[in-house]
């Protein structure tokens, strides 16, 4: 699944299934139980905290939603109908897909197994989490406690006044980064007046020195309505593959020959120079194709990386174009740290050589690939 797809999908994932992950302020407003007029009267820190009690305490949601995914590629939409009812019970249905944010159509969750599936493919997967959120208890509540921390800390919150969405008044906060390391470096939420459930949501992060925004907004909310069990049952249509995940290939190798025999193309035989030493191979499996990375490493601790992936994929983010023998390959690096990637196309397959090493040893590498 490409890097556009999982984040259309998680996003809208995330937010049902961590419900109470507007908590993240470290706010101390009081539990006072305050009805919608007084909205008016709450600061943006009690609106956040109002948001992350509505989010924990809802007991059920049908709506539509669209996520909306805008960076240097240009500007692409996922809109999913969708059940919720508890931590554990979701149901997506696509409604309308942009290319490349096309899979999976559908997603049911139920307690501890979680369905996909892709129409295109006709293919289900099936996979065993291995818990139930609805009864994971005190561990889900610190797992979301957590998640929150990590996602709005050293984040400043504001009032910035009203709107409406999905026919319901809302009030407008703003959050912005205050210096300190943040995952994000700007979050607006348009919080329900009525239940205090933000409908809508939009994130600027900076991924890779290039900026995305997601925005994840209802078109249609109805809060804390009966939702009929068969809803999260997930039944297959007809002639549909049905995939288990655990029967999917992941597995780790100590040489290259093994992976090689295991996917269904032939890996690379990188060059990289003689300070460089093979480390191990990991082969990965899943609806959309097979993917290989082949791991090196010198005496200095620098590590270089060379994947390969059928299926699906998209074009990098920002980046420079160079010319790798015959191929236009995109460079990029991401701002402050010391790691970069070259990457390509060659009929189905992409390449992938990514370390932190210089520019010219991964176009070396890159070359040695593309010249063999």
């Amino acid at each position: 699944m490409s890097l556009r797809r999982t984040t259309a999908v998680l996003s809208i994932a995330v937010l049902l299934l961590t419900a109470g992950c507007l908590g993240p302020l470290g706010l101390n407003g009081d539990d006072a139980d305050d009805g919608p007029d007084e909205t008016d009267a709450l600061s943006a820190d009690e609106l956040v905290e109002k948001a992350h009690e509505a989010e924990a305490e809802i007991e059920s949601i049908h709506g539509v939603q669209t996520t909306t995914i805008d960076d240097a590629d240009g500007v692409e939409s996922a809109t999913f109908e969708i059940w919720h009812r508890s931590p554990s019970e979701t149901r997506m249905e696509a409604v309308e897909l942009d290319d490349g944010l096309g899979d999976p159509e559908i997603m049911v969750m139920n307690g501890s197994t979680t369905w996909t599936y892709d129409g295109e493919t006709n293919q289900a997967m099936r996979m065993d989490l291995g818990f139930d959120f609805g009864e994971a208890g005190e561990a889900m509540d610190e797992f979301t406690d957590d998640l929150s921390a990590q996602l709005y800390e050293n984040m400043t919150a504001e009032r910035a006044g009203t709107d409406t969405i999905a026919d319901r008044d809302v009030t407008i906060v703003e959050l912005t980064a205050d210096g300190g390391d943040s995952m994000y470096e700007s979050m607006t939420l348009w919080i329900d007046d009525e239940t205090y459930y933000p409908l809508k949501q939009v994130a600027v992060t900076d991924l890779l020195g290039s900026e995305m925004t997601t925005t994840i907004e209802f078109e249609e909310f109805s809060p804390n309505v009966e939702i009929d069990d068969e809803r999260f049952v997930f039944e297959a249509p007809d002639g549909v593959e049905i995939i288990d995940f655990d029967d999917l290939t992941n597995e780790e190798f100590d040489d290259a020959e093994s992976a090689n025999a295991t996917v269904p193309f032939a890996l690379p035989e990188p060059e990289p120079s003689e300070s460089f030493a093979f480390d191990s191979a990991y082969v990965s499996e899943n609806l959309q194709g097979w993917s290989a990375s082949l791991g090196y490493e010198n005496e200095t601790g620098n590590t270089l990386s060379v994947s390969v992936a059928d299926g699906p994929h998209e074009d990098p983010i920002g980046g420079e174009t160079v010319q790798i023998g015959d191929s236009e390959a995109t460079l990029t690096s991401m701002e402050g740290v010391d790691y970069r990637s070259v990457q390509w196309s060659d009929g189905d397959l992409r390449y992938i050589v990514s370390g932190d090493v210089t520019e010219e040893t991964l176009i070396e590498v890159a070359e040695s690939i593309v010249d063999s």
